[in-house]
């Protein structure tokens, strides 16, 4: 931690993996950057559930649609639709079940609001003619830091004031319980790959019959950490706000980072402050607490993200990436920070994790002494 703060900012760690890893040259920061960022972004989010990332969201569901009537050829991919039936664009990636047809179709283009088409073909060697019809939606995009659910997760439906789980289920649950008929309460889930926007998809089943809104919790991605050091800042001791200039990027900042002014002190010796604001229009940011030290004219500076685990947790991050490096440096480093990881990352499972251990007595077969 620097002078002021227990958090332990990005930049900090980087510098201080550099140190104590003995890899000080400037080819090797980029190294240090990517073991500290594999550390946190992907090795310690794979250790538990960390209740410090779970997050909760929700997505809206899309009631069906069946007005009118369809028309289809068998082997044909052209559906015609009439009896006021209004085709749109937003149904392409919908499904679309037709009565006198066994399979699911998925609409993948719109011609006009009387035509679209669908894949595969028509599998019947018998035409649908003026056939009822659904399309559904089964497919909702998940938040775009989604990870996981937790374990024994998955979505949540609310029944009666009450919740009721919607749990995730694999490939063989799913085919076997699989219907195309649209209900009104969900009764398991499944995960997608990631589509063309980089965000994975949760698929319904049953599909929803009408619009409705299911909740979540999952833990989520940390944002990968980054600094900017671009021009020079300006500020004076007992004053919040701090003036950007010398092409310095406020759009590569964001609130909630912290500001180091480099001639204060760098690594553990840093004075980090927090910023609450920022203008890009005045160029200017404001401070959480008031800068303590002298007064900074035209100064290097950093801002960079803090890790979003809780303080104790923050050190593994140190020792995991300092263990990444020397690992294959034969360094007697190695196996003491290795036992520093593990010794933090078992601390925070004893606190952050998201499954409590329950004490309570919940049956007689739990209680020891209960036959004594």
């Amino acid at each position: 931690m620097g002078k002021n703060t227990d958090v332990l900012p990005f930049t900090e760690i980087v510098e201080r993996v550099r140190e104590i890893a003995r890899v000080a040259s400037e080819n090797d920061k980029p190294r240090a950057r990517g073991a500290v960022n594999d550390t946190y972004a992907r090795k310690i989010p794979s250790e538990e559930d960390w209740g410090f990332l779970l997050v909760s969201s929700a997505i809206s569901c899309t009631a069906p649609y069946t007005t009118g009537n369809a028309s289809i050829n068998t082997q044909d991919t052209l559906v015609g639709f009439f009896g006021g039936a209004v085709a749109d664009s937003a149904m392409i990636g919908r499904l679309l079940k037709l009565n006198d047809n066994a399979d699911v179709y998925t609409l993948i283009g719109f011609t006009n609001t009387t035509t679209m088409t669908v894949s595969p073909m028509l599998s019947s060697d018998v035409n649908v003619v003026n056939g009822a019809f659904t399309i559904f939606q089964p497919y909702y995009a998940l938040a775009g830091d989604f990870d996981r659910f937790p374990k024994n997760g998955g979505l949540k439906f609310y029944q009666g004031g009450r919740i009721t789980q919607v749990p995730e289920v694999r490939e063989t649950p799913y085919y076997r319980d699989y219907v195309p008929n649209p209900s009104s309460v969900p009764q398991t889930c499944r995960i997608l790959t990631m589509g063309t926007d980089g965000v994975p998809y949760v698929e319904l089943q049953a599909p929803p019959s009408k619009a409705y809104n299911v909740g979540y919790d999952y833990l989520k991605r940390p944002t990968i950490m980054r600094e900017t050091t671009a021009g020079t800042v300006t500020t004076s001791a007992g004053t919040t706000t701090v003036y950007f200039h010398g092409g310095a990027r406020l759009g590569e900042m964001t609130t909630g980072m912290y500001l180091r002014v480099d001639a204060f002190g760098t690594a553990a010796d840093s004075e980090w402050y927090r910023l609450i604001a920022l203008s890009a229009a005045n160029s200017t940011g404001t401070l959480q607490v008031a800068f303590s030290v002298s007064a900074a004219i035209s100064a290097g500076y950093v801002v960079c993200h803090a890790p979003e685990y809780p303080v104790k947790v923050q050190p593994a991050i140190l020792a995991g990436a300092i263990t990444t490096i020397t690992a294959d440096q034969n360094d007697p480093l190695f196996q003491f920070h290795q036992s520093q990881y593990r010794e933090t990352i078992n601390d925070a499972k004893r606190t952050f994790k998201t499954r409590i251990y329950q004490q309570d007595v919940e049956t007689i077969n739990e209680e020891w002494m209960y036959r004594r």
